[in-house]
């Protein structure tokens, strides 16, 4: 057996995805276990996601206390 294991540039292409199936096939004698994780740029284009909706949360709660802290100064209810 051996533990074949591919990611980021090694698939960042129908080219490339063809060159690590040609691996794959060549070691069928071993039985390989391969491991894909993801294609190149998919990490860092998640982070960036998360840190947009972060921020995005972020202007949201502090939008919302101050709406809060209108009203309140106000003596009315909140408004959404």
């Amino acid at each position: 057996m051996i533990v074949l294991k591919f990611g980021g540039t090694s698939l960042e292409s129908p080219e490339a995805i063809e060159r690590v199936a040609r691996i794959v096939r060549s070691r069928i004698p071993r039985h390989p276990a391969v491991v894909v994780s993801a294609h190149a740029k998919t990490t860092d284009d998640l982070g960036t996601k998360v840190v947009a909706r972060r921020a995005a949360r972020s202007r949201s709660a502090v939008q919302d206390s101050l709406r809060l802290a209108t009203a309140v100064e106000n003596g009315g209810g909140v408004e959404r």
